[in-house]
Formats: structure tokens, sequence, C-alpha cells
């Protein structure tokens, strides 16, 4: 300690006073290292072709409980958040989107998700998807109804999510008759039918064809079609009673005309002057 002496002023009377100094204590603060996160893409998911896909990134986490970044990488090739790749915590991504990044058919796919810190540190991981393959539907109608003497019965068509579709004529009791493309799905009868002489199993002009649309990976849809043939008047009568007459003077009744026609239904024939002869 240090003795200080104060004149009181009042005689010159000094004073002792004790004073006491602590050494002055100097503190430096060491900022902790940045901690890195940890990315989590969940999964693993299953979907089916044409779905949506539910991404889960919430349970990515920083120790530091810093704001994570994200940033997907959908076509595995190790970019993430590219133009069209969600980033956002928890995307729905569109089946569009999927097959742009080429998921477009059934398989196994693996889905990679970066997450940034904002602070220096990333972590990035991966799961995978699953897609399902999905069996194409015959869409047009399986009841047709087709004038006699035309080869066109109808075009087949039949949707699916992912894949191309094949179609064949693979049954039902008439299915010799009829023939049908590949490709367009176009159904003809390999020869055009006529009503008044049906060929069909039992002779009632009603056709039955099996047709099938199968999209190459397993899944097929199978339509029996029944097709209905209806008559045309395609024939001309034929009048049958004699074209010369005689008849006794002071008769009415000159002659009582027939005619036949082959058109079936049977067809009502009705009779007029068309002319005069010479």
């Amino acid at each position: 300690f240090i003795d200080v002496f104060v004149a009181s002023g009042m005689g010159g009377l000094n004073l002792p006073v004790n004073l006491t100094f602590t050494p002055q204590q100097q503190v430096s603060v060491t900022p902790s290292a940045n901690s890195t996160p940890t990315a989590d893409a969940g999964g693993p998911y299953v979907i089916n072709e044409g779905d949506l896909l539910n991404l889960v990134g919430g349970a990515s986490s920083d120790p530091d409980l810093d704001t994570l970044t994200y940033a997907w990488d959908l076509d595995n090739d190790s970019i993430y958040g590219e133009i069209g790749e969600p980033v956002t915590e928890s995307p729905t991504v569109s089946w569009a989107t999927l097959v742009g990044f080429g998921i477009g058919n059934d398989g196994s796919f693996t889905i990679g998700l970066q997450v940034d810190d904002g602070n220096g540190s990333i972590d990035t991981t991966t799961t995978t998807l699953t897609v399902n393959n999905v069996a194409p539907t015959i869409t047009s109608s399986f009841t047709l109804v087709v004038a006699e003497n035309t080869t066109f019965v109808q075009t087949v068509t039949a949707s699916d999510p992912a894949d191309p579709v094949t179609f064949t004529v693979n049954g039902g009791a008439d299915q010799a008759l009829f023939a049908i493309d590949a490709t367009t799905g176009v159904l003809t009868f390999k020869t055009a039918p006529d009503f008044d002489a049906p060929t069909d199993a039992d002779s009632n002009n009603v056709y039955e064809v099996q047709v099938s649309a199968d999209d190459g990976d397993g899944g097929i849809d199978v339509e029996l079609l029944s097709v209905t043939l209806t008559g045309v008047n395609d024939n001309t009568p034929v009048i049958t009673s004699g074209n010369t007459q005689l008849i006794d003077e002071n008769q009415t009744v000159v002659h009582m005309l027939t005619a036949t026609d082959d058109d079936l239904p049977a067809q009502t024939i009705t009779f007029s002057i068309a002319g005069s002869g010479t």
C-alpha cells in the first residue's frame, strides 16, 4: 500500500489513507470452430410411374443451429440445385420434372441432397427412389357398331404414363378375321364383311375379338371387343314378274308385279311408273 498525506486545511494536520491496487486482467475470447451440418435426404422412396415425388429433407441438422439451405440432385451427377431441381427442404417433384432429369421409367434411381450452413460448411448424402411400372389401360370403346362392306373397325387407344404401347389381336371367337397395327392401334377386318352372308363364329353378325396393349415392361391390358355389323341397302331389287302381258278388254287390272331383294334385313319394295314404252 501507499501512504498518502492529505492536508486537511485545518491546522496542517496530515491524515494517512490506505489504497490497495488489484492488477488489471485482460481476457481474450476465441470463437469456437464452425461445426459441419448433417444432410438427411429421407427415403428410401417408392412411387408408381406418373406419380408425384414428395422429398423430405427435414431431418437434416446443424450443431450450431445455423439456418440451412437445401439443394437436391435428381440425376445423380453430383451437381446440386441445377435449373429445375428443387432447392427447398421438402419439395414435391412432378413426374414431368423427374422425366426431365432422366427418371422416366420404372427402375431404381439415386437422389442426392446437399445442405449448407452459410458459414462455409456443407454436407451431402444420397437416398434411393424406386419407380414401379404401371400397366397400360385400353381407353377406346369395347362395344362397336360397323356397317357392312367396310374394313375399318376402330383405332384402339391406350394410356400409359411412361412407356410406348404395342397392340395385338390375341383372342376372341372371331380373331382370325381381324388385324391390328401394332403401333397405331388401327383395328380392321381382313376382308370386308357382308351382312347378308355372316362369317362370325355363330353367324349372328356380332364379331368378337380380343385385343391387348403391352408396355414392354410386363404391364398389359386385355379387352374383349364386340363388333355388331349392320346391313346397308347394297342390292338392287329384281322384278320377277313377266314384262309382257295379255289382258282382256274392259279390265282395269293389267298385271300383278312381283320383285325380290337380297338385302338383309328384308327391304320393303315399292313400285312406281318410271316411263312409258314406245
